[in-house]
């Protein structure tokens, strides 16, 4: 509840990649999901790089963790996000949490929408 909307947005991005078992995520994936759920939420989205910023304030909040790994011979370095805490306990909290309602109430519905897209 303490957490800002594009916060709590960027936690529900990394449940629904937990919820399909795509964790732990490279961070233009959970961007890509962040997109997603700002929109269905109706806020504005931050950019990557603010993302990317704000999954490390969630790590030293012990809410996710993201961890950098060398990209070796084929590229640079990325980082890999994943949730900190049970993602039953993380979705029961969003209960309270108005925002949330549609996803909330169905994350597999929600999580499916994004497959399909």
């Amino acid at each position: 509840k303490d957490l800002t909307i594009n916060d709590q947005a960027l936690l529900m991005a990394l449940a629904i990649l937990e919820s399909r078992g795509d964790t732990p995520a490279r961070t233009k994936e959970v961007y890509s999901e962040y997109k997603r759920v700002a929109d269905a939420i109706g806020t504005n989205q931050l950019t990557s790089r603010s993302i990317r910023d704000k999954l490390t304030n969630l790590d030293t909040y012990n809410l996710a963790m993201t961890h950098k790994r060398k990209g070796g011979v084929q590229g640079g370095d990325y980082y890999l996000s994943e949730l900190r805490v049970n993602l039953d306990s993380l979705l029961e909290g969003f209960e309270h949490v108005e925002d949330f309602d549609g996803i909330v109430q169905d994350v597999d519905t929600f999580s499916r929408q994004s497959t399909l897209s």
